[in-house]
């Protein structure tokens, strides 16, 4: 059914990536947009707690995450406008975000230089990804403050999952979530090969 123009809340856009199991073909990567009349739970809880933090202490909680992990273990590649990073906890093996360094609330914000930095560190991160960890399949998730400006809104980023394992039952039962992989691990193995992915885009190598 039809969500009239006036009740969309919120725009999610992921993009699902799946390899095919019996066979050497891959399906291309999927780019969904779907206009929701709710704000989705997680970045509702996420909106609630980044409004709550800004007010008790006056700083954006991922701005403040980006400084830490701007010299962390747990950093992947940085570029002028983007850093990206395996969180501290993640849930999945080899998972890791897609930040802006400087504090902006929506996709639809940035500048063309940044559009194309974003490109360059995408391509690296996943190119990266996809030759350190035998090319699997993934989901890739945008996380933007709701449509309504009166809604509280968050500093916009890009989560990556990759699909290393099934979803075990006190994953999908309990949202309880089983990673075997250090985050400082995955970093070091992901940002090996990005780097190397970011280096032959610009011509380094």
């Amino acid at each position: 059914m039809a969500i009239h123009k006036k009740k969309i809340t919120y725009v999610a856009i992921y993009i699902n990536y799946r390899k095919i199991d019996t066979g050497e073909t891959s399906i291309h990567p999927h780019i969904n947009m779907v206009a929701l009349s709710i704000i989705p739970p997680t970045i509702e809880k996420e909106s609630q707690i980044s409004h709550k933090i800004i007010n008790d202490k006056g700083i954006c909680p991922m701005c403040q995450i980006i400084n830490d992990e701007s010299n962390e273990e747990r950093q992947i590649l940085q570029t002028d406008s983007f850093i990206a990073f395996c969180p501290w906890s993640s849930s999945y093996p080899f998972e890791f975000c897609i930040c802006p360094k400087k504090h902006i609330t929506n996709f639809s914000q940035i500048t063309q230089k940044e559009i194309s930095d974003l490109a360059l560190i995408l391509r690296s991160t996943l190119g990266g990804m996809s030759k350190s960890i035998k090319n699997p399949s993934y989901d890739l998730i945008f996380h933007l403050s709701p449509e309504k400006k009166n809604n509280k809104q968050i500093h916009w980023h890009i989560e990556i999952y990759p699909l290393t394992k099934a979803v075990s039952g006190i994953e999908r039962g309990y949202n309880i979530y089983l990673n075997n992989v250090h985050p400082e691990k995955a970093a070091t193995i992901l940002g090996n090969a990005c780097r190397k992915e970011l280096a032959s885009l610009i011509g380094i190598i």
